[in-house]
Parts: structure tokens; C-alpha cells; sequence
């Protein structure tokens, strides 16, 4: 390639010009080698240089983000060219060789490691590399691995100037060496002047090496992904992991490294991290973005607290409100995941079920002490043995007494009372006029219970009279083994009356409404607590507190609405737990 300098080449003065002018003067132009190959590279006047060792890219989060998901893309490749600056460090100091002395440059680019040089650039015309001296470990090397020609000649005004005649097929900017060294460091002479900040953005180097033994840290740490030996690009376009494409790109996985550094449920802000590529052979080096999938993890307040007691004055509800901060995108907020510590020191007793069944709105059945009602126990093999039973009792005025007794049953497959049970009659209760509440009947002793064939339990009442308010069973539910019969306090037990067993009718959904009270199986322990979020379909997780805090999840398969949503603490007996550390993972 040569570029003609025409008319604007006789408007240069000589003075001060250095070798470039005092070839526009005596040639009329310059002559730029054109673009040439060496073994598998373009080397040329217009080469670009692009080879770096480090590449940065600022990441951005959120402070309490959860980072399921960030790939990015990483590219290496051979570079065109290195800026000595970037790849090394550089000292630049003035030629001391007689030659250049006075308006020549010395140059040390030491890279530290070793490397594959295959030439020597500088983009400034008025430059010339005048020799190339490799470092040969104690020492530079006697003799230079390139030289050019110096000599003297006189300008029209009869100052002498240094002029540089290159040796071909390099010219006084492309310096080709002959052959690849491997080295750490270059002594480079330079004809011509300009100062060190200029010339850390014209000199290059040619690497014909591929990047090498790649690593990729967040905010200078240890390093997160690793690829090592030189990075050789594929076949196939595909962008995947393990293996650079066509491109010189590989997919590298991000989630787990950035979600260690951030995940603060108390701190919202943003926060910026640098991920560093960096290389022993200089490249092109890249990190490109590709996908993310972030999340944000919130900490439950409570006023100034950051935990929640609840007192169960027996089994049942508690209600604990989901309150995130607000945010302008919050009406499409969904919840994938709460975390909590759940506290407490719950006794082995358990009643079932815990919550239910509901009053119904058809049939209650009044009782005294010429009526009682027999109502088969369903609590599904789950108690190993029997310490009460609580009933919904409303109860008339004047009071009354009760008590349960247990009846045995036919046996499996049959619902047929056969007689009372040793140890099976409870102490008696007194009872306090008033609307219905759930009243205990405990035995002295613990009754054992068959798992596969429970017993009946009748409701006597000695004085007064009690109103036992039957609930509605869908027929697939727990409560549709609450069978019931009706008799003198002694039996015989007699089925309901017919309309209650006719299949068409409304009161043949009609069933006993008690709980269970016992302990639960060794072999099938059955946990105190079920947690469950009140807009999800999702069912309860069990959990069992202690005294040093147990760690639970409840991950929602669907993500549930954060709008309106409760979490539902139910306890299977009475007792304090205080959920600690309530963190509430949203899409938003």
C-alpha cells in the first residue's frame, strides 16, 4: 500500500520532523508495506491493535437480589495486535547508543511472563524501529533479532539528520522479526521522539499465540471459572459450556457466584461488581451478558423486630401477614420461596385435626341423660395411643355433666360397636352454660388405639342438657368416617333415621365433628406445626421447632400471589413458637 503525500508533503518542513519528513523531502513520499501474512496472520500500517489481558465489565444488582440465573458469554481469540502498554509494563527512556543519541528512544517492554512475539509495530510515521533485542534471561542478547540501517545525510539546509532504512520485508513502522521468539521482555530502539503517554497508544506486538489459560474472578477474588491450555475455537456456532464455538465463545454460568456475594434480605440498594477476564497470552477478550433470572429476598418486619411469637392457647390458626415494601411494579409481585427459624419447645401430644371440622348448618343432635351419641374416630392411623377427645358442646342453662366413654369396634371393614373398652372412660366435665366451644374429655391413662381399627366414642350426659352440632362431610374428606349412632347411654346403638341415610338426601352428608387427642406414632412421627402460604394451592409443609431454631423452606412450585397473601402457622396443641428470620423470596 502506498499512500501519496502530493502537494501537503512539500508544506512539511524538514526541521523537526525526524525520518519521516526527511523521506517526504528526498523520496517525495512514503512507502507503507501493504498488509502482509505472517505464518497465520495479517500484519500492516492500519493493523489494529486489540490484544488486551484483562477484560472488565461492571455487573449491577440489587443488594438482597438472589441470582438463579446469569450466563454470559466469554470470548478469546488471537488478537491483530497488543499495545506494548497494555500486555507489559513500559520504560521509556532517551536512545543512549551514539546513532540515535539526541532524537531516539529506548524502550524496555517487560511482560513478566513469557510470550510469542512475531513482530513489532508502531503507528506514527514519524517513527522508525530501528532494532528489536530479545531478553535471554541474565541478559538482552548480544545482537539484536531485527536491525535496520542507520546512516547520516544532510537536509537541503545542511543539518545532518539519522535516517532508518528498513530491512525488507519490514518497513521503519512494521518491524516482521525473523522468526517467532518466546520471550519476557523486548529492548525496542526507536528513531524519532514523542513522549512516553504518546507512545503507550502507538507501539504494538504481534502475538500469534491464542489467549491461554483464561480466569474469570468477581472483584478480584479467587476465580469462579477457569479454562486451561490456549483457547481454541470449534467448529459448531452453538453457544455452550466447556467448549469455545466457531466464534472463540464459551457460555460460562454466573448464578452461584453472584448470588454467594449478594442475598441481603435486609439491604435493597444496589451494589456493583467487576468481572475480570484475564489471560497469559494476550487476546481479544470479552464478557458478554446473556441471560439472567434475578429474584429479591426480603426480610419480614415486625415493627422494629424481625421475628414473630405465636401463643396457642390450644390447636388451631395463626396468621402471619406477608407485608413486602412497595415498589411500582409490586402489583405483579409473586412469591417462590419463604424461609423461616421456627423456635420452640412443643410437648409429644397431638390433636387431630387441629383445625375443624366446621359447624355445619343442618342437624345438631340435643343430648342428656336419657340420650347419647356414639361417633366413630377416624384420626387415620396416625396416634399410637388415646389421652382425649374434645367435642364442639353448646351447652343449656343450668349447666351440665359428661363424660366420654370408647367403644370397641367390629372390626376392619365393619362400622359396628361391639362394647366398652377397659380404661376407656373419661373424667367427668362440668360443663358451664353457654354457645358452643371445643371441650376436652380426658382418660386417667392413655388408651392404646389400633391403627387400623379406632374405636367409637360415645357422649353421655348425666345432668343437663347439650347441644352437639353435626358438621357436613364432602364424602372424600377426614370427616366422612365420623360416622354416628344413637342410643341409650348403655346402647344399643342405633343408625340415624332413615333420612339420614338415604344417598339423595342433604342429611346424609351428616357426620360427628370431634377431634383426636394422643400421641403420635414412633415409627410416624407426626410433626406439631404445618406452615402453608394462604394464596397458594400448595400443601402445608410440616415442621417441628426446637429450642435452637429450626431452618424451614416452602417452595412454591407455582408462584403465589403476594397481594393479600397470609402465612398460616397451624399447631397440633397448645404451646408458644416464634418464627425468627421470616425471609420472603418475590419475583419482585
Amino acid at each position: 500500500m502506498a499512500q501519496q503525500m502530493g502537494e501537503e508533503a512539500k508544506k512539511i518542513r524538514a526541521e523537526g520532523q525526524g525520518i519521516a519528513a526527511v523521506q517526504m523531502v528526498t523520496q517525495g513520499q512514503i512507502q507503507f508495506l501493504g498488509d502482509f501474512k505472517v505464518g497465520m496472520f495479517y500484519v500492516g500500517a492500519q493493523q489494529i491493535a486489540n490484544g488486551i489481558s484483562t477484560f472488565s465489565l461492571p455487573v449491577t444488582l440489587p443488594r438482597n437480589a438472589v441470582v438463579s440465573q446469569y450466563d454470559v458469554a466469554v470470548k478469546a481469540d488471537r488478537a491483530g495486535a497488543a499495545l506494548a502498554a497494555n500486555v507489559a509494563q513500559m520504560r521509556v527512556n532517551d536512545a543512549t547508543s551514539f546513532a540515535l543519541s539526541g532524537n531516539g528512544l529506548s524502550v524496555v517492554v517487560d511482560s513478566v511472563t513469557i510470550h510469542t512475539v512475531s513482530a513489532v509495530q508502531v503507528d506514527n510515521v514519524n517513527l522508525a524501529i530501528t532494532s528489536v533485542t530479545p531478553w535471554t534471561g541474565a541478559g538482552f542478547a548480544p545482537s539484536p533479532v531485527y536491525a535496520s540501517k542507520l546512516a547520516s545525510v544532510l537536509t537541503p539546509g545542511n543539518k545532518p539528520v539519522t535516517q532508518s532504512t528498513p530491512t525488507p520485508p519490514s518497513d521503519n513502522q512494521n518491524v516482521i522479526l525473523p522468526s517467532e521468539i518466546r520471550t519476557e521482555r523486548l529492548l525496542v530502539e526507536i528513531l524519532g521522539k514523542v513522549s512516553a503517554d504518546t507512545l503507550a497508544g502507538q507501539l504494538a506486538v504481534i502475538l500469534p499465540e491464542p489467549p491461554a489459560d483464561l480466569e474469570l474472578t468477581v472483584d478480584g477474588g479467587a476465580p469462579v471459572w477457569k479454562s486451561p491450555g490456549p483457547a481454541i475455537a470449534g467448529t459448531e456456532s452453538a453457544l455452550v459450556e466447556g467448549r469455545f464455538n466457531s466464534d472463540g465463545e464459551q457460555l460460562v454460568k454466573l448464578g452461584g457466584a453472584l448470588t454467594a456475594l449478594t442475598g441481603d434480605p435486609l439491604q435493597s440498594g444496589d451494589v456493583t461488581f467487576n468481572l475480570e477476564l484475564s489471560t497469559r497470552v494476550p487476546g481479544v477478550l470479552e464478557i458478554k451478558p446473556k441471560t439472567s433470572v434475578l429474584r429479591r429476598i426480603w426480610r419480614l418486619k415486625f415493627g422494629s423486630e424481625t421475628e414473630r411469637r405465636l401463643d396457642f392457647s390450644g390447636e388451631g390458626l395463626s396468621e402471619v401477614p406477608i407485608e413486602l415494601p412497595a415498589a411500582p411494579e409490586a402489583q405483579n409481585r409473586t412469591i417462590q420461596e419463604i424461609r423461616f427459624t421456627a423456635l420452640g419447645n412443643l410437648g409429644p401430644e397431638r390433636v387431630l385435626p387441629p383445625i375443624g371440622p366446621d359447624p355445619g348448618s343442618i342437624a345438631d343432635i340435643d343430648l342428656s341423660s336419657a340420650r347419647a351419641a356414639l361417633v366413630r374416630l377416624a384420626p387415620g392411623g396416625a396416634l399410637a395411643e388415646l389421652s382425649g377427645v374434645r367435642l364442639p358442646l353448646a351447652i343449656g342453662a343450668g349447666g351440665a355433666e359428661a363424660r366420654v366413654v370408647l367403644w370397641g369396634n367390629k372390626g376392619g371393614g365393619f362400622d359396628e360397636p361391639l362394647d366398652v373398652l377397659p380404661g376407656g372412660t373419661s373424667e367427668p366435665a362440668t360443663l358451664e352454660a353457654g354457645a358452643e366451644a371445643w371441650v376436652t374429655f380426658s382418660f386417667k391413662k392413655p388408651v392404646k388405639l389400633d391403627p387400623t381399627n379406632a374405636p367409637w366414642a360415645a357422649i353421655v350426659v348425666a345432668r343437663g342438657q347439650v347441644t352437639w352440632n353435626l358438621g357436613l362431610s364432602s364424602g372424600s374428606d377426614a370427616l366422612s368416617g365420623n360416622v354416628l349412632r344413637t342410643g341409650a347411654p348403655a346402647g344399643p346403638w342405633k343408625p340415624l333415621p332413615p333420612p339420614f341415610l338415604d344417598a339423595g338426601s342433604a342429611l346424609s352428608a351428616c357426620r360427628g365433628r370431634i377431634r383426636a387427642v394422643g400421641n403420635a406414632l414412633k415409627e410416624n412421627p407426626l410433626a406439631p406445626l404445618l406452615v402453608s402460604l394462604s394464596t397458594s394451592s400448595q400443601a402445608p409443609r410440616a415442621v417441628t421447632p426446637d429450642a435452637r431454631g429450626a431452618a424451614s423452606i416452602l417452595t412454591f412450585a407455582t408462584p403465589a400471589a403476594a397481594a393479600g397473601a397470609v402465612l398460616r402457622v397451624v399447631s397440633h396443641l397448645a404451646g408458644t413458637v416464634t418464627l425468627r428470620d421470616i425471609d420472603v423470596i418475590s419475583n419482585v
